[in-house]
């Protein structure tokens, strides 16, 4: 009794959680199974793939291609939200300026002073989400046209893949 035996080959791929379905779908075009998935802070996913392939070299050079396009979405997408992130840390950090202001007020008993610089930093603190959310949205289209170009580039490779494999 002869057993067939099938050669895999495996790969895991750990991207944002917002491009989890895109990059899921685009290695299945490839001919990746996806076998599952680790979720943390990004996402993990587990596949493999037969190494009996058609026309291997060709499949992987638009692999690579769409694996290059998905990693400059994803720098795109990390990009975006580096500057809100920046402006709602300094914010937080005045506000809590703000409130030592505070502190050293009430050590010299100006309850005043004390009242007023807390009230100004709770202010200032609680508005931190407020310019997050303000730059986030002012931000959002900043690569648009960049990214569109990219997840052209994906759909253009995972078509050329579809064709290699004969689907």
């Amino acid at each position: 009794m002869e057993k067939d035996f099938t050669k895999y080959e495996y790969v895991n791929v750990t991207i944002l959680k917002s491009l989890a379905g895109l990059c899921r779908e685009s290695y299945e075009a490839f001919g990746w199974e996806v076998m599952g998935n680790t979720r943390g802070k990004d996402e993990c996913i587990h596949m493999r793939r037969s190494r009996n392939v058609r026309e291997r070299n060709r499949l992987m050079a638009e692999q690579r291609k769409m694996e290059d396009a998905l990693m400059a979405i994803e720098e795109y997408e990390q990009k975006k939200s580096l500057t809100p992130v920046m402006f709602a840390i300094m914010t937080g950090l005045i506000g809590a300026g703000w409130l030592i202001a505070s502190v050293i007020a009430i050590s010299y008993r100006h309850m005043i002073l004390f009242t007023i610089f807390e009230i100004i930093g709770f202010i200032v603190c609680a508005m931190a989400m407020v310019v997050y959310n303000w730059e986030s949205d002012r931000h959002k289209d900043d690569y648009a046209a960049e990214e569109n170009a990219l997840y052209d580039k994906i759909y253009e490779a995972c078509e050329k893949a579809d064709r290699i494999l004969g689907n």
